[in-house]
């Protein structure tokens, strides 16, 4: 594909390229995809791709400037950028894909999709209980926290149950979900029936294949935190122009990760696919180069 106007749209006009995509592309496949009804525990596939959706349209515009500068004018207009913003909002949407990616996409049976999904909501459940609320904090809250609790329960004994969890050995099992210890790891990869743990930016790796998506992760962390590099950074860039490679950055990874959920959903959908039609040749084959782990760049 080299030479191929899509990649040159990527490397000059991406934002222009960033909005066809997720306006018109990811919209094409995913207004198919949702008109098979889903009211089990898949629904959380459309949820994610929903939230994936939303933090992409913030990224948008918060990528085209959110205050415009006083000096700006009617022959040259100046907006502010912030690049904190932006950065966090596409950590997120790293994180919304590789979850869904992992516990919707990658699994080869409907078992192991449920077991990645049971752990997924065994972690967070486990999560509310560590936050320490009670009725006095906030009214109903016994009750919520007595519906997660049965929700935890009903949790443990399925993942027991599954017939790929008890596949594994007693040792195996306890590194995925310990009901003593209330410790859980919905992140791993499965080789010959072993569970390799994998810390987030070790699945981010996973799932991409590529190591700029691993590297703006860990970059981004500075931008989400209050630390001392963030406000040094603040002080360095705050009143100056901020240069298109930088501004361009996160756009570009925002184009290839709108590929891989496209891609993604097609392989999981059979309905998916039929958006393939309001979508030119050219442009699909860029989602599956890019879908498969190319870097367009």
């Amino acid at each position: 594909m080299e030479g191929n106007i899509l990649e040159k749209a990527f490397r000059e006009t991406p934002m222009e390229l960033y909005d066809l995509f997720l306006r018109d592309y990811l919209t094409a496949i995913y207004e198919e995809w949702k008109k098979i009804e889903i009211e089990d525990w898949n629904k959380y596939a459309y949820l994610l791709i929903d939230k994936f959706a939303i933090h992409s349209s913030s990224l948008y515009f918060m990528a085209n400037g959110i205050i415009e500068h006083n000096l700006s004018g009617e022959e040259y207009r100046l907006n502010a950028y912030d690049p904190f913003s932006v950065n966090t909002v596409m950590r997120s949407i790293i994180e919304t894909y590789i979850t869904f990616n992992h516990i919707f996409v990658e699994p080869p049976s409907q078992e192991e999709k449920r077991m990645r999904f049971l752990l997924w909501q065994i972690d967070s459940l486990i999560q509310k209980k560590k936050y320490g609320l009670t009725d006095n904090d906030m009214e109903g809250t016994s009750v919520i926290l007595e519906k997660n609790e049965m929700m935890l329960q009903d949790a443990g004994i399925e993942l027991k149950n599954n017939p790929i969890f008890k596949q594994f050995l007693p040792s195996q099992q306890l590194k995925l979900y310990n009901e003593n210890t209330q410790k859980v790891a919905w992140r791993f990869t499965l080789k010959d029936n072993r569970i390799k743990l994998l810390q987030i930016t070790e699945l981010i790796s996973h799932v991409y294949g590529l190591k700029m998506m691993r590297n703006f992760y860990k970059y981004s962390s500075v931008h989400v935190h209050s630390n001392y590099a963030a406000i040094e950074e603040l002080e360095r860039i705050r009143g100056k122009v901020v240069p298109d490679i930088h501004k361009d950055a996160p756009i570009h990874l925002a184009i290839i990760t709108i590929c891989k959920v496209i891609y993604d959903i097609c392989i999981i959908s059979k309905e998916a696919n039929k958006g393939l039609k309001k979508i030119p040749p050219i442009v699909i084959e860029f989602i599956a180069e890019v879908g498969k782990g190319r870097d367009p760049s």
